[in-house]
């Protein structure tokens, strides 16, 4: 077992790959200032800088199964100078990528955030969860992709004919986990009469890059576990 060294005081692994060879987190040391690393056998612990003006507040959530990838959160500033935390990738050479946010105008003062918590193996699709006071102003599950941006998983569904309110959800609240080959998302959300709720969706297809509605997949559901 390897422990931390140096100027960092405390940190976490958030994820490993299947094979075990590549694990990241996050690191702070007592000035508060937060990195994410990349552990491997023959490079140690490496960490990585946050968002270009960002305040040093960034960690990793997950990795690819290649270990190629990770994603995350970051800091950065918004155009008005307000400190934002934004969703962010990592390649294996610590170089970052801020993933944006949901589009939108801050019309109530709360401002906007997004956070990864997944990618695939290509690194190419990114899951998470995304808030922007003036898109409707609730956190919603979303996906990236280099062509899109951010959207939400239930803007994806309805590009494959699916409509999440004929089958009693309310909203898809976040998006926790994607499989490598970019088609099956899990997360959880709120349905009608039953609150909390698990979803799965698999796609025919990974996230479609144009609109081109498909037959309807149905959205699986199950009891979130406490």
């Amino acid at each position: 077992m390897q422990h931390l060294t140096g100027s960092a005081v405390s940190g976490n692994a958030s994820d490993v790959t299947p094979d075990g060879s590549v694990i990241v987190g996050g690191v702070a040391d007592l000035h508060g200032v937060s990195k994410p690393f990349r552990w491997t056998a023959a490079g140690g612990l490496v960490t990585f800088d946050d968002l270009p003006g960002g305040r040093d507040s960034a960690g990793a959530r997950a990795v690819s199964s290649n270990g190629r990838w990770l994603v995350g959160t970051g800091s950065s500033v918004s155009d008005t100078g307000r400190r934002e935390s934004q969703a962010a990738r990592w390649n294996e050479f610590g170089e970052v990528e801020g993933l944006g946010f949901l589009p939108g105008e801050d019309l109530f003062g709360s401002g906007r955030y997004s956070y990864a918590y997944d990618v695939s193996d290509d690194g190419r699709i990114v899951v998470g969860v995304a808030y922007t006071s003036g898109y409707d102003n609730s956190e919603h599950a979303v996906l990236w992709t280099p062509e899109w941006g951010f959207r939400t998983i239930e803007s994806v569904l309805l590009d494959y004919g699916v409509d999440i309110h004929a089958e009693g959800w309310l909203r898809l609240e976040a998006a926790i986990g994607i499989s490598g080959d970019g088609r099956t998302i899990s997360g959880y959300g709120s349905i009608q009469g039953l609150g909390t709720q698990g979803w799965v969706v698999t796609l025919p297809v990974p996230a479609p890059t144009t609109v081109a509605p498909l037959a309807a997949l149905g959205l699986a559901a199950a009891r979130r576990r406490r």
